[in-house]
């Protein structure tokens, strides 16, 4: 169950000390558990892919600060995850309700089944033996980011019974293995195990954070308890993230991209496909500058096949024809060392461009593999042996200019005649746009003051994005309110931060319909987000319909 044959500690040490390569290795060892736990508490794909990228962005920048003395690597890392989705499932308001209920925990015969193999085995045996009410508090509140409110919602009981099942349940799973670390007491210990499940409110928060900052042994209990936890996380499957999650973590911090990205999705073709293509056109070149066509030394006679004659006879008519571009200035251009004619090498000379050899025993050897180089003689001087023009070379020249000239005059009557015409009508492209749902949210009485932007995404999930900066009284908090088409009463969806963008999912906006208003008041900061909205209207909007209408003429659809 849990992650065996990988040192996280050693990792993450390395991490500390700039190895990137560590970093891709605790990323491989623990990003598909990090990932089951995230979409746990999370419910969305996408939210909880940002959290593993957030998470490890993190964990490489703060790992010097991490201490072998204060607990395990690993219990260091999952508890920044776990704090960084408990941030933003505060910041929602609410947490996330994933259909299936209690359908998704463990019973207690799994967890039995699951402890040999845990390296928490303790706690799961004495998750097992805990009462049925403790056991799923504990379950809602470390899957679910619940607090002690919405457990008592799901039970419908108090949030002081829920407290008092829920502390008898961390009390036992404490006693279970090692019980509190020296210099922690039993009350302290629990407290601990609260606060790292999220179930604490803001008082009692500060004071934690007043003993963290002030007893070593309570960090290292602390820490003890996230490795505790640990034993939960290794009970769910495991889940993949995207492929490209890496590399946004790589891009993030400015690390190089090892493989590089294209190589995930396409793999480049091998020059070895290619070759013999290459050679074969190389060779056609060249037996074209040199008037033969030859064969390798080694190669053996074979019939033609119908596609091979019919293009040897198509190259042989564009030649005679004076079609084929100058065989030698084009292969001389791709950089083939290829022999110069006779009749090239003197026009450079009469134009005083410098002499040009007209073979070297090199590219004749390789043009012709029978010939023997010492039977080849040197290459007259062309200023005391003038070179005869072979007829042969004087007619093509020829006919290439006559076709170069043809084919000009041939493309210049096309263009006058289509400059003639009526240039054509542009085609006209419709596209269509899906319906879409959004909102501006501005003060109340201002018409051209937008405060917020608000889209319903496909996964009919709100998403809010801020325009301006808004200053919160002191002891008041900004709360969400979202006021459905014909209800009675408007429905909270929680506290938020009115400075930075958040995401409400899809599972605790419910249903939003067209015209529904959304609107953020400033109300008095308590434990729990108010009933109903009393305070000042800070913003308010209405969610319409874009893209629905369609006001063009039928006959240009």
């Amino acid at each position: 169950m849990a992650v065996s044959g990988f040192d996280d500690q050693a990792a993450l040490l390395a991490c500390a000390q700039g190895d990137q390569q560590a970093l891709q290795r605790l990323y491989d060892a623990e990003a598909s558990r990090m990932m089951a736990l995230s979409l746990h508490m999370m419910g969305q794909r996408s939210v909880a892919e940002e959290l593993v990228a957030d998470t490890f962005v993190l964990v490489w920048k703060n790992a010097e600060s991490y201490s072998v003395d204060r607990g395990s690597a690993r219990a260091w890392i999952y508890s920044i995850l776990r704090y960084r989705a408990l941030g933003r499932l505060r910041q929602a308001g609410r947490p996330v309700t994933m259909p299936g209920g209690f359908a998704a925990f463990p019973i207690p015969s799994a967890l039995a089944a699951a402890a040999p193999g845990s390296s928490q085995p303790d706690v799961l045996r004495a998750l097992a033996t805990l009462p049925e009410n403790a056991r799923q508090a504990i379950y809602l509140a470390f899957y679910k980011g619940f607090d002690f409110h919405r457990i008592a919602q799901r039970f419908e009981t108090t949030p002081d019974d829920v407290r008092r099942a829920l502390r008898d349940g961390l009390k036992a799973l404490a006693v279970s293995g090692s019980g509190p670390l020296p210099g922690v007491s039993a009350d302290e210990s629990v407290a601990l195990g609260e606060y790292t499940l999220g179930l604490l409110d803001t008082r009692e928060i500060e004071t934690i954070h007043d003993w963290l900052a002030g007893s070593d042994p309570v960090v290292r209990e602390a820490l003890h308890w996230e490795e505790r936890f640990l034993a939960m996380t290794d009970l769910l499957a495991v889940v993949q993230p995207s492929a490209h999650v890496y590399f946004r973590i790589q891009a993030r911090l400015g690390h190089e991209s090892i493989p590089a990205p294209a190589t995930l999705f396409r793999q480049p073709e091998s020059r070895a496909l290619h070759e013999p293509v290459i050679q074969s056109v190389v060779s056609a070149a060249k037996g074209l500058a040199t008037g033969t066509q030859s064969a390798p030394a080694n190669a053996t006679t074979t019939p033609q096949s119908p596609a091979r004659k019919a293009v040897d006879a198509s190259i042989a008519t564009s030649q005679a024809a004076g079609l084929l571009a100058d065989p030698v200035t084009e292969t001389s251009r791709s950089g083939l060392d290829l022999p110069v004619p006779e009749s090239m090498a003197d026009d450079r000379h009469k134009e005083g461009r410098g002499s040009v050899s007209r073979t070297s025993p090199v590219v004749a050897d390789a043009v012709h593999p029978v010939a023997d180089a010492k039977t080849l003689s040197p290459a007259p001087d062309p200023v005391s042996e003038p070179a005869a023009v072979p007829r042969v070379i004087v007619r093509s020249s020829r006919a290439w200019k006559f076709a170069t000239v043809f084919f000009a005059l041939l493309a210049a009557l096309a263009l006058a005649m289509q400059g003639m015409q009526p240039p054509p009508e542009p085609p006209v492209t419709i596209v269509r746009v899906a319906p879409t749902m959004a909102a501006i949210l501005q003060p109340p009485g201002s018409s051209s003051t937008p405060g917020w932007v608000v889209t319903l995404d496909h996964e009919r999930n709100l998403l809010f994005r801020p325009l301006v900066q808004t200053q919160v009284q002191k002891n008041t908090v900004v709360q969400l309110w979202l006021h459905p088409p014909g209800a009675p009463a408007a429905v909270s969806l929680g506290v938020i931060d009115p400075n930075h963008s958040f995401t409400v999912p899809a599972a605790q906006a419910g249903a939003v319909a067209e015209g529904a208003m959304i609107e953020m008041t400033q109300e008095p900061a308590a434990d729990a987000p108010a009933a109903a909205p009393n305070g000042p209207v800070l913003f308010i909007g209405q969610l319409v319909v874009f893209g629905a209408g369609n006001d063009l003429p039928a006959e240009r659809l």
